[in-house]
């Protein structure tokens, strides 16, 4: 998808980084208005640069569920010009894993 995912695998938080102190409040506000709750994280509670999205993913998702806010923050990536990560990155990192 092209964002930059932070935190640890095994956890149900989801953070997103989004950067910005402006792009973090767009992003919060834009998902609300598309149904998609969000806890949006900034300075001085993160680093300055670090500002964050989160998600807590439950046993009481459905996939239906999962997929919408998929589908959801992928619509407000794109709108607030988020995706940092380039779609070859991927096989780059799974490349230097296997190093």
């Amino acid at each position: 998808m092209g964002l930059i995912v932070y935190g640890n695998k095994d956890s149900p938080v989801v953070p997103i980084i989004v950067c910005t102190i402006w792009k973090m409040a767009a992003f919060g506000r834009e998902c609300l208005q598309r149904g998609l709750g969000t806890v949006v994280v900034s300075y001085p509670a993160t680093p300055i640069l670090l500002a964050r999205a989160r998600f807590c993913i439950s046993a009481m998702h459905s996939k239906e569920m999962l997929d919408k806010a998929l589908d959801i923050i992928e619509e407000v990536a794109d709108l607030i010009n988020i995706k940092y990560l380039e779609k070859n990155f991927y096989k780059y990192a799974e490349y230097n894993n296997n190093l």
